[in-house]
């Protein structure tokens, strides 16, 4: 996804997309979607990667999201300034609830995080400093994120490693560098949500994925090292699967992904989260608004704790 982010869109286009996606968290969809307190409603808002301070459409997302009770996500933190800029901007609009990503410094292994102590220590200061700073800021409606599409998303890789072995280099490290992150955050501010995203399929059920299906792992290691997630994050972008596998097979492995997901969170008192397309992939694919509706109804039927979009770069077609 990190890929993807180059925004170039025209801001109608985008809060008319975002509002259609939005209808059918309705209770007349699904009632386990009966109200905002049951599933939560998020979007990405592109703060810092995109928007001048002064963008109306900047400001006309965050007057949305006040508006609908959506919690506005920002992956664009990477130091104390861009939170204290982002936290400035949510108060403004009168939003209480944020959610931030974060990662680990570029440049370094799993396998160096987990056991070299020099090799995580500037990533930990960073963590340590952006919770003070927003323990400052009503910690106990704090949503973060570690990682981006991990394991892929999550450390930098040997120049030669292959998938399969970034994936077996997470899967044994990935855990405790996941709990030293975790441990930093949590020491400055106990009553933040800190969750993980795990890329699909990684998140997938067994018998859908294989393998190559591991949250299950992940989760019950994360425990036995004290860093039990508060929830589970993951995405599905349609628009790589519809082509080659079409409509309603791509809707079963939505589903399956999120029902999956809520299923491993829920063994450990975690919330699931499921993140839509809305936005051009790379691939130069859109989704029509009848496949974002779908796509609603396939996250749905998985019984998510709560649901949003990825938009920065929606570009019509």
């Amino acid at each position: 996804m990190s890929y993807d982010r180059f925004w170039m869109g025209p801001a109608l286009g985008l809060v008319v997309v975002l509002a259609a996606a939005l209808v059918y968290v309705a209770p007349s969809e699904n009632p386990a979607a009966s109200s905002s307190d049951q599933t939560a409603v998020f979007m990405w808002t592109g703060a810092n990667n995109f928007l001048p301070d002064d963008s109306l459409l900047f400001q006309t997302k965050l007057a949305f999201a006040q508006r609908q009770n959506i919690i506005p996500y920002e992956s664009g933190i990477h130091d104390t300034t861009d939170l204290r800029r982002f936290l400035r901007a949510t108060r403004r609009a009168g939003i209480e609830r944020t959610w931030i990503e974060i990662g680990p410094d570029d440049g370094t292994t799993v396998e160096e995080f987990a056991t070299n102590p020099a090799a995580r220590q500037s990533t930990l200061e960073r963590f340590r400093a952006l919770a003070q700073t927003y323990a400052d800021h009503a910690p106990e409606t704090a949503y973060i994120t570690i990682f981006d599409e991990a394991p892929l998303g999550a450390f930098s890789p040997p120049d030669t490693a292959t998938y399969d072995e970034r994936v077996a280099a997470f899967r044994e490290y990935g855990p405790d560098g996941f709990a030293q992150m975790y441990r930093a955050l949590k020491d400055e501010m106990p009553s933040a949500q800190v969750g993980v995203f795990l890329h699909h399929p990684h998140n997938a059920s067994p018998a859908m994925a294989d393998r190559y299906s591991f949250i299950a792992d992940f989760m019950a290691e994360a425990e036995s090292l004290g860093a039990t997630p508060d929830f589970i994050y993951s995405d599905v972008y349609r628009g790589y699967f519809n082509r080659g596998y079409g409509v309603e097979a791509t809707n079963d492995y939505i589903t399956d992904v999120v029902r999956h997901t809520n299923r491993v969170a829920e063994r450990y008192g975690a919330e699931a989260y499921q993140l839509g397309q809305t936005h051009t992939i790379k691939l130069g694919y859109t989704p029509s608004q009848w496949e974002i509706d779908t796509n609603v109804r396939a996250m749905l039927r998985g019984s998510p704790d709560g649901l949003g979009w990825y938009w920065p770069n929606y570009a019509s077609t």
